[in-house]
């Protein structure tokens, strides 16, 4: 009997230690700001930028490859649908804005988490025709990870620059 308990013991202890160490999502600081050739274009028009966290390896494989044309068509089901932080810059608003970690989105996206390796999507309408291409491809969209051992601080900056998105701030790499 001793002898079945410490098996199972040993075997929890070996369970754990392959499952690694946990990386909790967390909330950062996500500042976007604009380059000078793009502030020169909202003399005619403005930029919008989205941010959404998307929670399930299901749903991140949607969003990976949802058009970025038709998610910015007025009236998209999917855009109207989520809960998006928004920000807008116009000639009234050329600075740099910031989500800030304390914005009630992080506790929205967190509640409706199952806890898991968390994204945030980053999107941006930029001016121009672009070709629709899956994940990071597309220069209108950035994902990023939020897990809390791919950052070396929560503040993230990233710069909106004609030919897309950069991350100005970019998280260490996945562990293997």
């Amino acid at each position: 009997m001793i002898r079945n308990a410490l098996a199972l013991a040993a075997l929890a202890c070996m369970g754990m230690l392959s499952v690694g160490c946990s990386c909790n999502p967390t909330k950062l600081n996500v500042t976007v700001s604009l380059d000078d050739a793009m502030r020169k274009k909202l003399e005619d028009r403005k930029i919008e930028v989205d941010i959404v966290a998307i929670d399930t390896k299901l749903a991140q494989a949607r969003w990976e490859t949802y058009s970025m044309t038709q998610y910015w068509n007025p009236g998209d089901e999917r855009r109207e649908s989520v809960d998006s932080y928004k920000m807008i810059f116009d000639p009234s608003k050329p600075d740099a804005q910031t989500l800030s970690k304390t914005d009630a989105h992080w506790d929205k996206w967190f509640s409706k988490s199952g806890g898991g390796d968390m994204q945030l999507y980053v999107l941006a309408l930029l001016p121009g025709i672009y070709e629709d291409l899956p994940g990071d491809k597309d220069p209108r969209r950035q994902i990023l990870p939020l897990g809390s051992c791919r950052w070396s601080s929560t503040d993230v900056k990233m710069l909106v620059q004609k030919d897309g998105i950069i991350t100005l701030t970019p998280p260490k790499p996945e562990k293997k």
